[in-house]
């Protein structure tokens, strides 16, 4: 990736996450993103990349859309 395609995606990234809630959407973890169960569901799909809140049944297969059950137990 060439250093203007590279600045490029973090402008797009920067504008995005300006766009989600600290703590509603996401929240860091040292200087990783962890996106909430709130977030997966209102996107509406599961992305399959294995994401800790995925909130799919089944989790981390990609397009998943059917929402699991709510156990209160679970952390979401």
């Amino acid at each position: 990736m060439s250093n203007s395609a590279g600045q490029e995606l973090w402008r797009v990234v920067k504008e995005k996450l300006q766009q989600l809630q600290e703590g509603r959407d996401f929240y860091w973890e040292g200087a990783a993103i962890v996106f909430t169960s709130e977030f997966h569901r209102r996107r509406g799909y599961c992305c399959g990349s294995g994401c800790r809140h995925c909130p799919y049944d089944p989790p981390w297969i990609k397009d998943t859309v059917t929402l699991a059950q709510c156990n209160s137990e679970t952390p979401q």
